[in-house]
């Protein structure tokens, strides 16, 4: 055991963000209010439909990780950070998936994944602080400012109160970032070194091959929509079955084509299969 948790390089900090997770979820269950809406959350999760995308999610990240690993790239030191990407960046991607139909959101959202947080949130973690620092000051002021600025952002009211908040974690992240560089300067060749290359590349490689499955879930999403509503309008199922096939057949993995045609065919009736022909030959033909 001993053994597992030095090759998984656990440190100041995750000790220190375990122990208060902990005693701030003791405190929730304790209070009767908060565990009934736990309760309901819990509810809403055994849902099968999130139970089934939530096991389709973790089945193909696994998959990108056994790439990785295949390709010597990831090993078990890696399975921290993996986790903190799953309920980072990944459970961001889950939440938003429904986001993921608008015109140009995967590229935004991968890009601000990517962007500058990338590198400061690996060299922050770099390097951590004495026990006490991290347990009694660190980790209690970045929980606490990350949970006001959650809420803060959440209402129109306390956009100023949001800008402040924004303000005082980037001078915590600076004073930070100024440590991490003291200590980088005088340990450059610890800097340098194989296991930190991987820690930098593991999240950009998780975003970078989770890309695939937001594009199938933006398609599926579309598709859904757009099924549904020519069952809505279609005069017989045979009619319907036929004018999915031929909007599959037309569009295909052409995400943003089926974005435009699921914004443009509105409420098409179906009396013929050339209904569906037609419109489809229309649309392509007006350039939408």
């Amino acid at each position: 055991m001993t053994d597992f948790l030095g090759a998984l390089d656990i440190n100041n900090r995750d000790i220190s963000l375990a122990i208060w997770i902990s005693l701030i979820f003791i405190w929730a269950i304790s209070q009767k209010a908060v565990r009934k809406s736990f309760a309901n959350v819990l509810k809403a999760l055994a849902a099968r439909v999130i139970l089934i995308s939530w096991t389709v999610m973790l089945a193909y990240i696994a998959l990108i990780v056994y790439l990785l690993y295949l390709s010597q790239i990831w090993e078990i030191g890696n399975l921290k950070d993996t986790v903190y990407w799953l309920f980072g960046s990944g459970f961001v991607f889950y939440l938003n998936i429904n986001q993921i139909r608008r015109e140009g959101y995967i590229r935004k959202a991968v890009v601000d994944s990517l962007k500058v947080l990338v590198l400061i949130e690996f060299i922050v973690n770099l390097y951590v602080f004495n026990i006490w620092v991290e347990l009694i000051l660190l980790v209690p002021i970045l929980l606490l400012l990350g949970g006001l600025l959650g809420c803060a952002s959440v209402y129109e009211k306390y956009k100023q109160v949001e800008g402040f908040l924004t303000t005082l974690l980037a001078i915590v992240g600076f004073g930070i970032l100024v440590f991490v560089a003291v200590s980088i300067v005088y340990d450059i060749q610890g800097f340098f070194s194989l296991d930190n290359l991987r820690d930098f590349l593991i999240p950009i490689l998780l975003t970078i091959g989770f890309v695939p499955f937001l594009y199938v879930c933006g398609l599926y999403s579309l598709y859904d929509s757009i099924f549904r509503r020519i069952g809505v309008f279609a005069e017989n199922k045979r009619i319907a079955l036929y004018a999915k096939l031929r909007t599959f057949l037309a569009f295909g993995l052409n995400l943003s084509s089926v974005r435009s045609w699921s914004r443009e065919m509105g409420l098409l009736k179906l009396s013929e299969k050339t209904d569906i022909v037609e419109a489809i030959r229309k649309f392509r033909t007006e350039g939408a």
